[in-house]
């Protein structure tokens, strides 16, 4: 409980703060983030009560996942002078897709095993080739 309490502190701290001075994404980052420090204070507290929980590879997970984001943000923020030269609608879309792209494109590259439950999700759309 305290754990949440932290965490949603956090994300309505930056929601309050940060948000109305540098816009909407990064309400979103703060989000993120808020849900990261959850991720993590729940685990460290919980630790013992979870057998079998290695915490190193899960640690280098959430900090591949992080890194992702990361990359994923600064190519977001390199790009967003965009909505001053074409349509803002067309400069919103193409960040989305770029930056999705980007954070799947650099995900796949450091290994992260989250990537393979995306891998799985697109094969069951994928038509079956037959044999």
């Amino acid at each position: 409980m305290i754990t949440s309490i932290l965490s949603f502190a956090l994300i309505g701290f930056a929601t309050y703060f940060i948000a109305p001075i540098y816009g909407i994404k990064w309400f979103s980052i703060s989000y993120s983030v808020g849900f990261i420090v959850l991720i993590i204070l729940q685990s460290i507290l919980l630790k013992k009560y979870m057998e079998g929980f290695n915490g190193k590879n899960f640690l280098k997970s959430i900090a591949k996942t992080i890194l992702s984001t990361g990359i994923m943000a600064a190519i977001i923020l390199l790009i967003q002078p965009l909505e001053t030269i074409i349509n803002i609608r067309v400069a919103v879309i193409m960040e989305i897709l770029l930056g999705s792209g980007i954070f799947f494109l650099s995900a796949i590259y450091l290994k992260s095993p989250e990537i393979s439950g995306v891998g799985d999700i697109v094969k069951k759309f994928l038509p079956k080739k037959s044999q």
